[in-house]
């Protein structure tokens, strides 16, 4: 699951144990669409 949150304030508020997800890199790109947002 992707928090779009972290991107737009830089507050990180869940993290992952790596296990059963995909990673992202460094130089990954990640491209969020309309309508993928969750009010949470």
């Amino acid at each position: 699951m992707l928090i779009f949150r972290a991107f737009e304030t830089g507050h990180i508020e869940e993290y992952t144990d790596g296990i059963g997800c995909v990673i992202c890199e460094d130089n990954d790109f990640l491209m969020v669409w309309d309508g993928a947002r969750l009010d949470i």
